[in-house]
């Protein structure tokens, strides 16, 4: 986000927007609105988001993009004074229903892959032996194939990433 905002603010300059902008126009209002997108929009947002994706599986955590437009209408309402109309009303419903069907919809993926039912992260194979396994199975096919067709693939690869 950061690189996109100094790629805009270039553009803007480039396209002649610098001359145009006038520091006194600029209100405490918004200044206090952008320092509101900032941190609360942006900062603290995306740590929660990033939080989320590891207590709770990605299909929950993906309902913040249906959340958010509902919380935006309801901080218009409640800090801005926004009417909301029976259109909002409803779509807001749809939204909220829509949320809650997925948070509490019962199914194989419902939580954290190390809090499914009888899954656990203990329960993976130590990279040790799928290294072994294809490493066996690199072996296997070598020796399959016919002597003369043999080839550098055939020698057993080195392991990439360091033994624990």
């Amino acid at each position: 986000m950061l690189a996109g905002g100094v790629a805009l603010c270039i553009a803007g300059l480039l396209t002649g927007e610098g001359a145009r902008f006038h520091p006194t126009a600029v209100s405490t209002r918004s200044l206090l609105a952008v320092a509101y997108l900032v941190f609360a929009g942006s900062i603290v947002a995306f740590s929660a988001y990033n939080w989320l994706l590891g207590a709770t599986t990605p299909t929950r955590v993906g309902t913040y993009a249906f959340v958010n437009p509902v919380v935006a209408v309801f901080l218009g309402w409640a800090l801005a004074g926004e009417p909301i109309g029976p259109y909002t009303l409803i779509a807001g419903a749809f939204i909220l229903t829509g949320v809650v069907l997925i948070v509490f919809a019962r199914g194989r993926n419902n939580g954290p892959p190390d809090k499914q039912e009888g899954r656990t992260i203990e329960s993976a194979p130590p990279l040790s032996s799928v290294r072994a396994a294809a490493r066996d199975t690199l072996e296997t096919t070598c020796r399959e194939r016919a002597p003369a067709r043999r080839s550098a693939s055939c020698s057993a690869p080195q392991p990439s990433v360091p033994s624990r």
